[in-house]
Protein backbone atom coordinates (compact mmCIF):
# COMPACT_ATOMS: atom_id res chain seq x y z
CA UNK A 1 0.00 0.00 0.00
CA UNK A 2 2.51 2.51 0.89
CA UNK A 3 4.76 1.58 -2.13
CA UNK A 4 1.21 2.34 -4.71
CA UNK A 5 0.76 5.57 -2.80
CA UNK A 6 4.37 6.54 -3.40
CA UNK A 7 3.63 6.04 -7.30
CA UNK A 8 0.43 8.43 -7.29
CA UNK A 9 1.99 11.17 -5.27
CA UNK A 10 5.11 10.97 -7.66
CA UNK A 11 2.49 11.18 -10.14
CA UNK A 12 1.12 14.39 -8.66
CA UNK A 13 -1.81 13.18 -6.51
CA UNK A 14 -2.11 14.38 -2.89
CA UNK A 15 -2.95 11.21 -0.73
CA UNK A 16 -3.15 11.56 2.79
CA UNK A 17 -5.03 9.97 6.19
CA UNK A 18 -4.41 10.78 9.85
CA UNK A 19 -4.93 7.26 11.10
CA UNK A 20 -4.38 3.98 9.68
CA UNK A 21 -5.37 0.59 11.39
CA UNK A 22 -4.73 -3.37 9.46
CA UNK A 23 -6.59 -6.13 11.55
CA UNK A 24 -8.29 -9.07 10.56
CA UNK A 25 -5.42 -11.70 10.61
CA UNK A 26 -5.67 -14.24 9.91
CA UNK A 27 -8.96 -14.22 8.24
CA UNK A 28 -8.95 -11.43 7.26
CA UNK A 29 -7.16 -8.04 6.08
CA UNK A 30 -9.15 -5.21 7.30
CA UNK A 31 -7.67 -1.62 6.58
CA UNK A 32 -9.47 1.53 8.29
CA UNK A 33 -8.21 5.11 7.24
CA UNK A 34 -9.12 8.06 9.53
CA UNK A 35 -10.00 11.50 7.81
CA UNK A 36 -9.12 9.90 4.25
CA UNK A 37 -8.17 12.94 1.63
CA UNK A 38 -7.31 11.82 -1.92
CA UNK A 39 -7.10 14.73 -4.34
CA UNK A 40 -6.10 14.26 -8.45
CA UNK A 41 -4.00 16.80 -10.43
CA UNK A 42 -6.86 17.85 -11.59
CA UNK A 43 -8.56 19.18 -8.44
CA UNK A 44 -11.34 16.79 -8.22
CA UNK A 45 -11.04 14.15 -5.54
CA UNK A 46 -12.86 12.74 -2.36
CA UNK A 47 -12.47 12.69 1.33
CA UNK A 48 -14.25 10.60 4.46
CA UNK A 49 -14.00 10.70 8.02
CA UNK A 50 -13.93 6.83 8.07
CA UNK A 51 -12.86 4.81 4.97
CA UNK A 52 -12.86 0.77 5.43
CA UNK A 53 -11.21 -1.88 3.26
CA UNK A 54 -11.28 -5.32 3.85
CA UNK A 55 -10.11 -8.88 1.78
CA UNK A 56 -10.01 -11.84 2.78
CA UNK A 57 -6.58 -14.33 3.48
CA UNK A 58 -7.51 -16.64 0.75
CA UNK A 59 -7.80 -13.81 -1.79
CA UNK A 60 -5.58 -11.12 -0.84
CA UNK A 61 -6.11 -9.80 -4.68
CA UNK A 62 -10.21 -8.88 -4.13
CA UNK A 63 -11.08 -6.23 -1.45
CA UNK A 64 -14.40 -4.32 -0.97
CA UNK A 65 -14.42 -0.76 0.42
CA UNK A 66 -17.27 0.89 2.59
CA UNK A 67 -17.69 4.61 3.43
CA UNK A 68 -20.51 4.39 6.14
CA UNK A 69 -19.95 8.10 7.59
CA UNK A 70 -20.29 9.12 3.97
CA UNK A 71 -18.01 11.22 2.43
CA UNK A 72 -17.45 14.61 0.12
CA UNK A 73 -16.46 15.39 -3.46
CA UNK A 74 -13.84 17.88 -3.71
CA UNK A 75 -14.68 19.62 -6.70
CA UNK A 76 -11.80 22.69 -8.24
CA UNK A 77 -13.68 25.70 -8.44
CA UNK A 78 -17.11 24.98 -7.09
CA UNK A 79 -16.20 23.48 -3.31
CA UNK A 80 -16.94 20.30 -1.75
CA UNK A 81 -20.46 17.83 -1.97
CA UNK A 82 -21.26 15.91 0.86
CA UNK A 83 -22.78 12.59 -0.31
CA UNK A 84 -25.05 9.88 2.31
CA UNK A 85 -26.66 7.29 1.75
CA UNK A 86 -27.78 3.86 3.02
CA UNK A 87 -25.02 2.62 1.02
CA UNK A 88 -21.79 3.87 0.02
CA UNK A 89 -19.35 1.28 -1.27
CA UNK A 90 -17.14 -0.26 -4.06
CA UNK A 91 -15.11 -3.52 -4.83
CA UNK A 92 -11.85 -3.96 -6.61
CA UNK A 93 -9.88 -7.29 -7.65
CA UNK A 94 -7.90 -8.64 -10.74
CA UNK A 95 -4.74 -5.98 -10.67
CA UNK A 96 -3.14 -8.24 -12.61
CA UNK A 97 -5.76 -7.52 -15.70
CA UNK A 98 -5.90 -4.64 -17.55
CA UNK A 99 -8.49 -3.01 -16.78
CA UNK A 100 -9.13 -4.14 -13.48
CA UNK A 101 -12.77 -5.34 -12.35
CA UNK A 102 -14.11 -2.10 -10.14
CA UNK A 103 -17.54 -1.44 -9.22
CA UNK A 104 -18.85 1.83 -7.55
CA UNK A 105 -22.21 2.08 -5.51
CA UNK A 106 -24.23 4.44 -4.01
CA UNK A 107 -28.71 3.56 -2.57
CA UNK A 108 -30.40 6.38 -1.74
CA UNK A 109 -28.02 9.16 -2.11
CA UNK A 110 -28.46 12.57 -0.95
CA UNK A 111 -26.18 15.43 -1.97
CA UNK A 112 -26.19 18.38 0.44
CA UNK A 113 -23.46 21.62 -0.01
CA UNK A 114 -22.39 24.20 2.75
CA UNK A 115 -23.51 27.86 2.87
CA UNK A 116 -21.59 29.57 0.84
CA UNK A 117 -20.40 26.97 -1.70
CA UNK A 118 -21.71 26.45 -5.28
CA UNK A 119 -24.75 23.96 -5.14
CA UNK A 120 -24.76 20.84 -6.39
CA UNK A 121 -27.07 20.29 -9.16
CA UNK A 122 -28.41 16.73 -7.84
CA UNK A 123 -30.02 16.63 -4.59
CA UNK A 124 -30.84 13.10 -4.74
CA UNK A 125 -30.64 9.95 -6.60
CA UNK A 126 -32.30 6.06 -5.89
CA UNK A 127 -28.73 5.03 -6.92
CA UNK A 128 -25.57 5.79 -8.96
CA UNK A 129 -23.59 3.34 -10.31
CA UNK A 130 -20.02 2.56 -12.22
CA UNK A 131 -18.63 -0.85 -13.21
CA UNK A 132 -15.61 -1.30 -15.76
CA UNK A 133 -15.32 -5.00 -16.47
CA UNK A 134 -11.81 -7.04 -18.59
CA UNK A 135 -13.13 -8.41 -21.71
CA UNK A 136 -11.72 -10.81 -24.22
CA UNK A 137 -9.21 -9.71 -27.00
CA UNK A 138 -7.68 -7.21 -24.95
CA UNK A 139 -11.21 -5.39 -24.44
CA UNK A 140 -13.03 -3.33 -21.38
CA UNK A 141 -16.84 -2.83 -20.33
CA UNK A 142 -17.87 0.29 -19.15
CA UNK A 143 -21.06 1.39 -17.43
CA UNK A 144 -22.47 4.22 -15.73
CA UNK A 145 -26.06 5.00 -14.24
CA UNK A 146 -28.05 7.30 -12.59
CA UNK A 147 -31.29 6.72 -11.13
CA UNK A 148 -34.46 8.58 -10.45
CA UNK A 149 -32.35 11.56 -9.50
CA UNK A 150 -33.70 14.64 -8.54
CA UNK A 151 -33.09 18.12 -9.74
CA UNK A 152 -34.98 19.86 -7.13
CA UNK A 153 -36.69 23.13 -8.83
CA UNK A 154 -35.08 22.93 -12.06
CA UNK A 155 -36.55 19.69 -13.49
CA UNK A 156 -40.10 20.41 -11.52
CA UNK A 157 -40.09 17.41 -9.72
CA UNK A 158 -39.68 15.32 -12.73
CA UNK A 159 -37.19 12.26 -12.12
CA UNK A 160 -33.37 12.49 -13.70
CA UNK A 161 -31.83 9.47 -15.60
CA UNK A 162 -28.33 8.93 -17.20
CA UNK A 163 -26.77 6.01 -18.51
CA UNK A 164 -23.34 5.19 -20.72
CA UNK A 165 -22.44 1.94 -22.04
CA UNK A 166 -19.21 1.18 -23.42
CA UNK A 167 -16.64 -1.36 -24.84
CA UNK A 168 -13.42 0.07 -25.22
CA UNK A 169 -10.64 -1.47 -27.46
CA UNK A 170 -6.92 -1.82 -26.59
CA UNK A 171 -8.34 -1.76 -22.67
CA UNK A 172 -4.81 -3.22 -21.47
CA UNK A 173 -3.09 -0.29 -22.45
CA UNK A 174 -5.08 1.68 -19.79
CA UNK A 175 -2.30 1.88 -17.34
CA UNK A 176 -1.55 4.65 -14.97
CA UNK A 177 -1.10 5.73 -11.86
CA UNK A 178 -3.59 8.08 -12.34
CA UNK A 179 -6.08 8.41 -15.33
CA UNK A 180 -4.42 11.04 -17.07
CA UNK A 181 -1.45 8.92 -17.97
CA UNK A 182 -3.75 5.77 -18.30
CA UNK A 183 -5.67 7.88 -21.27
CA UNK A 184 -2.27 8.79 -22.76
CA UNK A 185 -1.29 5.67 -22.98
CA UNK A 186 -4.39 4.08 -24.36
CA UNK A 187 -4.79 6.80 -27.13
CA UNK A 188 -1.20 5.98 -28.28
CA UNK A 189 -1.88 2.37 -28.80
CA UNK A 190 -4.72 3.32 -30.57
CA UNK A 191 -8.14 2.70 -28.24
CA UNK A 192 -11.14 3.38 -29.18
CA UNK A 193 -14.87 3.51 -27.46
CA UNK A 194 -17.51 1.85 -28.87
CA UNK A 195 -20.79 3.20 -27.58
CA UNK A 196 -23.66 0.83 -27.17
CA UNK A 197 -25.82 2.66 -24.47
CA UNK A 198 -25.56 6.58 -24.38
CA UNK A 199 -29.33 8.04 -23.07
CA UNK A 200 -30.64 10.80 -20.92
CA UNK A 201 -33.82 11.26 -19.35
CA UNK A 202 -35.98 13.95 -17.78
CA UNK A 203 -40.28 12.85 -16.77
CA UNK A 204 -40.80 11.85 -20.77
CA UNK A 205 -38.42 14.62 -21.98
CA UNK A 206 -35.16 11.78 -23.96
CA UNK A 207 -31.92 12.39 -25.70
CA UNK A 208 -29.80 9.75 -27.13
CA UNK A 209 -27.21 8.46 -29.41
CA UNK A 210 -26.98 5.60 -31.37
CA UNK A 211 -24.09 3.27 -31.52
CA UNK A 212 -20.76 4.37 -32.21
CA UNK A 213 -16.96 4.46 -32.12
CA UNK A 214 -14.84 7.69 -30.06
CA UNK A 215 -11.49 7.95 -30.09
CA UNK A 216 -8.80 10.58 -28.49
CA UNK A 217 -6.89 12.91 -30.28
CA UNK A 218 -2.97 13.25 -29.46
CA UNK A 219 -3.18 15.52 -27.42
CA UNK A 220 -6.35 14.30 -25.36
CA UNK A 221 -9.56 15.71 -26.85
CA UNK A 222 -13.08 13.57 -27.78
CA UNK A 223 -13.02 13.22 -31.53
CA UNK A 224 -16.21 11.30 -33.16
CA UNK A 225 -19.39 11.84 -34.60
CA UNK A 226 -22.74 10.18 -33.54
CA UNK A 227 -26.67 9.92 -34.02
CA UNK A 228 -28.47 11.28 -31.34
CA UNK A 229 -32.70 11.17 -31.27
CA UNK A 230 -33.84 13.77 -29.12
CA UNK A 231 -37.54 13.85 -27.85
CA UNK A 232 -38.39 17.32 -26.41
CA UNK A 233 -34.67 17.67 -27.08
CA UNK A 234 -34.94 21.45 -25.04
CA UNK A 235 -35.62 20.10 -21.74
CA UNK A 236 -33.59 17.32 -22.37
CA UNK A 237 -30.65 19.28 -22.89
CA UNK A 238 -31.62 22.25 -19.94
CA UNK A 239 -31.36 19.11 -17.69
CA UNK A 240 -27.62 18.10 -18.61
CA UNK A 241 -26.85 21.88 -18.14
CA UNK A 242 -28.40 21.55 -14.68
CA UNK A 243 -26.11 18.33 -14.28
CA UNK A 244 -23.09 20.05 -15.30
CA UNK A 245 -22.45 17.66 -18.47
CA UNK A 246 -23.31 20.62 -20.98
CA UNK A 247 -22.76 24.30 -19.94
CA UNK A 248 -26.32 26.14 -18.80
CA UNK A 249 -25.78 28.44 -22.20
CA UNK A 250 -26.70 24.95 -24.25
CA UNK A 251 -29.94 24.07 -23.29
CA UNK A 252 -31.29 28.03 -24.10
CA UNK A 253 -29.47 27.32 -27.32
CA UNK A 254 -32.22 24.70 -28.89
CA UNK A 255 -35.28 26.82 -28.85
CA UNK A 256 -38.30 25.50 -26.60
CA UNK A 257 -40.50 25.15 -29.23
CA UNK A 258 -38.48 22.03 -30.67
CA UNK A 259 -40.75 19.48 -29.40
CA UNK A 260 -40.76 17.49 -32.22
CA UNK A 261 -39.03 14.06 -32.48
CA UNK A 262 -36.24 13.33 -34.53
CA UNK A 263 -32.45 12.33 -35.49
CA UNK A 264 -29.77 14.57 -35.32
CA UNK A 265 -25.77 14.40 -35.34
CA UNK A 266 -23.51 14.46 -32.31
CA UNK A 267 -20.00 15.93 -33.17
CA UNK A 268 -17.01 15.62 -30.78
CA UNK A 269 -14.31 18.57 -32.33
CA UNK A 270 -11.46 20.11 -31.07
CA UNK A 271 -12.96 23.80 -31.07
CA UNK A 272 -16.34 22.50 -29.11
CA UNK A 273 -19.43 19.75 -29.05
CA UNK A 274 -22.21 20.51 -31.42
CA UNK A 275 -25.44 19.28 -31.58
CA UNK A 276 -26.15 19.61 -35.09
CA UNK A 277 -25.26 22.64 -35.96
CA UNK A 278 -25.46 24.32 -32.43
CA UNK A 279 -22.93 24.40 -30.08
CA UNK A 280 -23.63 22.56 -26.86
CA UNK A 281 -20.07 23.12 -24.97
CA UNK A 282 -16.70 23.23 -25.27
CA UNK A 283 -14.76 20.77 -26.66
CA UNK A 284 -14.56 17.60 -24.56
CA UNK A 285 -11.02 16.94 -23.07
CA UNK A 286 -10.16 13.85 -21.42
CA UNK A 287 -6.25 14.83 -20.33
Amino acid sequence: MDDQVSRFRAAGYDLSWTQRTVSGYPFRLDVVLTRFKGVAPSGWGLSSERLEAEAYMHAPDHWVFAAPQGLSLLRPKSGAVEVTGSTLHASLHGLEMRPPSLSLEGINLHFKTPSGVQPFALTSADKVEFHLRPGPDRQGAVLFRLTNGSLGLSAEGRPVGLQLEAILSRADALQGPGLAKAFRAWTLAGGRATLKVARATVGDAMIATSTGDLSLTPDGYLSGQLDVTRNKGHEALMALSYLGVIPKTAGAAVPASSQIEGPMVLHFRKDATYLGPVEIGPAAKAF
